[in-house]
């Protein structure tokens, strides 16, 4: 779906992500804008459901694919980056039930130095219950990451 529905302010958008977060939604994958070139350039976001899942989990898994194995230009010719097979490892992990790996979620502390941000998150439902707008944007509850002091002061 496109990113504007995940986030839009208006009272249908709301009532309808509210909806879904009570009762179907256990995940959100955020796709790069571009990668459906050349026949749309709008921001997307798959949106996954399972009514069994979301009465055995309190939180929503938000994964967010920065690289798809091809360049976001009009051509999509492949490059080496992809981070789909690793979100895909994610998402079956979750849904199985299986403890996630640390590698893989951020819910373990970031080591100090490594600037990357981690590709998924688990956010409560309840805290995006909470929120007047009932966002769905996976970026608004990422983890801030804690960097390592560097080698000059601020």
């Amino acid at each position: 779906m496109p990113e504007g529905i995940i986030f839009q302010s208006q009272n249908a958008y709301k009532v309808l992500r509210k909806a879904l977060l009570e009762n179907y939604l256990w995940a959100v994958v955020s796709l790069p804008a571009g990668v459906f070139n050349p026949y749309s350039g709008v921001k997307t976001s798959i949106l996954f459901l399972d009514r069994n899942l979301v009465k055995r989990t309190d939180e929503v898994l938000f994964v967010k694919v920065e690289n798809d194995g091809f360049d976001l230009g009009a051509q999509r010719r492949p490059i080496e980056k992809n981070d789909l097979p690793k979100a895909l490892r994610t998402m079956l992990r979750c849904h199985s039930g299986l403890d996630p790996e640390s590698s893989i979620f951020p819910n373990s502390p970031v080591k100090p130095g490594n600037d990357k941000a981690p590709l998924s998150h688990f956010v409560p439902r309840k805290r995006l219950l909470e929120s007047p707008d009932v966002n769905l944007s996976g970026d608004r509850y990422r983890p801030a990451i804690t960097r390592a002091p560097g080698k000059w002061r601020w």
